[in-house]
């Protein structure tokens, strides 16, 4: 399926998906020493947590249709 034959719906479930994935590269960073950016990532994890559950809320995974 290509993104165009997807719901808006689910084109945003998935790009929940990638934002989980690429927030892994914040928890890396927040494991280092970086002085007073430590600060920006802590904050950004923060947000992006709130980002994702308030688009789980909004958009919660599809339920598969029953057959």
């Amino acid at each position: 399926m290509t993104d165009d034959s997807r719901s808006p719906a689910d084109q945003i479930r998935q790009r929940l998906t990638l934002l989980r994935e690429q927030r892994q590269v914040l928890v890396t960073l927040q494991r280092q020493n970086l002085g007073e950016l430590q600060l920006d990532v802590e904050q950004a994890l923060v947000e992006l947590d709130d980002l994702l559950q308030e688009g789980d809320r909004l958009f919660p995974p599809a339920v598969p249709a029953e057959s």
